[in-house]
């Protein structure tokens, strides 16, 4: 906003002057303020880029999660926690007159611990100290697109990824390190674990692939390796009519097999290095 002012003296003998006029501007429109990333989506992954711009300077930046109590200043642009659930993200831009821009992102968050109850894409890196993903519905994908999902930690018996009592899951593309097991199956039928890499390089007992009373799955193009003196690669307990074709199996330890197969039958292994 525009503003005129000049100043205006009187002496004693009612003499006046008025100063040339002069015009000053009253800055009360906050910033346009743009939030890049992250965007309106699903995220699976640990971390979050936090891109923003605005159209004019911006004194402080912060951000916060849900209206919580606690406001983050940032400099952009920054990396940022992934949250589980739904998620709003509110950014503040303040300019050096104080005005405050404010923008609300609304997102979905996964993170290890959660229940896939959809088809889900993994959007990067994840970590953690339980079991990362367990499976709570039929019908469904995941993709790893390539990302990875490692184990923090030694303690307890964990898995990369749970299924129990589904079907029809797809489990693709996807890097799993260090868990006990990096899939492990019970009652799953008519499923496909393929294209993924199994690595329990700290691991000194237990399987990459655990399938358990799991009839009629598919086993293909798999890439496992383990270190341990007792890890096996794939374990196919009480599982019958399975297909396993064109794996690459490595274990070093002294009593580790490749394949461990107890009380199972009709399984069909093919083009398998084992």
């Amino acid at each position: 906003n525009s503003h005129n002012w000049s100043i205006l003296v009187y002496d004693k003998a009612g003499n006046s002057n008025q100063s040339a006029t002069r015009t000053f501007n009253l800055d009360s429109t906050p910033p346009t303020i743009t939030v890049h990333s992250p965007s309106n989506t699903t995220f699976v992954q640990d971390n979050l880029d936090l891109t923003v711009t605005a159209d004019e300077g911006v004194s402080t930046w912060i951000y916060s999660f849900n209206s919580g109590a606690t406001n983050n200043t940032f400099t952009p642009n920054t990396t940022i926690s992934n949250q589980e659930g739904s998620t709003t993200l509110t950014v503040y831009a303040n300019d050096s007159a104080n005005n405050i821009a404010i923008v609300n992102v609304a997102f979905t968050g996964h993170l290890c611990g959660a229940s896939l109850t959809s088809d889900t894409n993994i959007t990067g890196s994840l970590t953690g100290n339980k079991t990362c993903f367990s499976i709570g519905a039929n019908h469904i994908t995941v993709n790893g697109q390539g990302n990875t999902i490692t184990k923090i930690g030694l303690s307890g018996t964990k898995y990369g990824i749970n299924v129990s009592n589904d079907n029809n899951i797809t489990i693709k593309n996807v890097k799993i390190y260090n868990f006990s097991n990096q899939i492990y199956a019970l009652s799953m039928t008519n499923s496909t674990l393929q294209n993924n890499t199994f690595d329990s390089s700290t691991i000194s007992s237990g399987e990459a692939i655990y399938l358990d009373s799991s009839d009629f799955n598919r086993i293909i193009s798999n890439n496992i390796s383990t270190f341990g003196s007792t890890a096996s690669g794939i374990y196919l307990e009480t599982s019958d009519d399975g297909v396993i074709e064109n794996n690459t199996v490595r274990t070093t330890g002294s009593v580790a097999y490749g394949v461990d197969i107890t009380t199972s039958l009709r399984n069909n292994f093919t083009s398998n290095n084992v």
